[in-house]
């Protein structure tokens, strides 16, 4: 006697899936993917704009903290009588007398910019020239280096009105009791100084021999 054959009914998880179906979980995980890398990138870019802010921010402190602390000093150490600390005023350049190094002697001090690589230099002494192609970088100090597109001085009197015009001569030098300092920077990395693009951070610092 034959024995009945038996069918077994596949259940629907046995059957696998079909190319449909995988197709659809493909597409389902590309959107996701793609929503996910969206929502990232846009964080990612905002915290990029702020470390770039920082980064300028910190750039812009080391040089005028640097300056505004020698420029204080202007005159300490000069000889009995003198009154003129200033031998050279101009828009993007000043040398005065100070001692810094507290030897009881006025030495030296230049602060320019070095427009090439866009850093700010500080030359002392036999080190001060006619041009800022050597000296101490006071920009970039262990940070990302950004350009520095313009640096400017402005010089003031005792009652904060402006000398000029600029460079100024050797009668109005001895005049100076406050110097505004300005630095931009390459905030859009275009190589130039751009007025609407360009962070611009400015100290007043008075001349506390003046």
């Amino acid at each position: 006697m034959s024995r009945p054959r038996v069918r077994h009914k596949l259940r629907q998880a046995d059957r696998g899936h079909s190319v449909l179906e995988l197709l659809v979980s493909l597409s389902l995980l590309a959107v996701m993917l793609l929503v996910g890398f969206t929502l990232f990138s846009g964080t990612f870019k905002a915290w990029l704009a702020g470390r770039k802010l920082a980064d300028e921010q910190q750039n812009a402190r080391v040089v005028l903290e640097w300056m505004t602390r020698r420029l204080r000093l202007a005159g300490l150490g000069t000889a009995a009588g003198t009154s003129e600390y200033f031998s050279e005023a101009a828009a993007a350049a000043l040398t005065f007398l100070a001692d810094v190094d507290g030897d009881g002697a006025a030495e030296v001090h230049r602060f320019c910019i070095d427009v090439t690589p866009g850093v700010v230099r500080e030359q002392i002494a036999a080190g001060v020239t006619g041009t800022c192609a050597a000296g101490g970088q006071l920009t970039s100090r262990g940070i990302r280096p950004l350009k520095v597109v313009q640096l400017r001085f402005d010089y003031l009197d005792g009652l904060q009105a402006p000398l000029t015009p600029l460079p100024l001569t050797a009668g109005q030098r001895s005049s100076v009791a406050w110097v505004r300092i300005a630095v931009s920077l390459d905030s859009n990395q275009s190589g130039v100084y751009e007025t609407a693009s360009d962070l611009t951070f400015v100290a007043d610092v008075a001349v506390r021999n003046d």
